[in-house]
């Protein structure tokens, strides 16, 4: 009966101190360097920009003129670099580019733009747009500037219209 005493009193002991060295440690937070905080500061008020959506109007068939609309949202607190008068962009189809722009957006600001009229041939297409192209704007999060998806477009191949009219490619 004593040893069931003791090895219960052991429990009990090393379950107190488990408690304790946990709360211990959850109430010591780590300290940050001068130079780490000032980049946390900064980093938090920069601006975010994200391609929130590409509209692509489905089913496409070959050679119809599809309109392609790009919603871009500021999500980000912070204020645009000095000189920055746009945001660059561009949409890629399976390699052929288009450039284009985007004005300066407030803090939660969602913009859309139809950038492109394509009269594509039948097949798939990668689709991929990206803002911030040229790295002009530091953002809190570089990785959600682009956006890509697979198109399927019924009808006849024969290579895509880079140039967005009739008769091209």
């Amino acid at each position: 009966m004593q040893n069931r005493w003791v090895s219960m009193g052991t429990f009990v002991v090393g379950l107190m101190m488990m408690v304790f060295l946990t709360s211990a440690a959850a109430a010591v937070e780590p300290e940050m360097s001068a130079s780490a905080q000032t980049v946390a500061a900064v980093s938090a008020h920069l601006p975010d920009l994200v391609v929130k959506d590409v509209r692509i109007p489905k089913p496409i068939g070959a050679r119809e003129r599809v309109a392609i609309r790009v919603f871009v949202r500021n999500q980000g607190t912070g204020v645009y670099p000095e000189g920055v008068e746009y945001i660059s962009a561009r949409m890629e189809f399976d390699g052929a580019e288009v450039d284009f722009e985007f004005p300066l957006l407030d803090e939660n600001e969602t913009r859309m733009q139809i950038v492109y009229f394509w009269f594509p041939h039948g097949g798939w297409y990668r689709v991929t747009t990206q803002v911030d192209v040229e790295g002009a704007i530091p953002e809190r999060d570089e990785e959600n500037n682009r956006a890509e998806e697979r198109v399927r477009v019924k009808g006849p191949s024969g290579g895509s219209s880079p140039g967005g009219c009739p008769g091209c490619g």
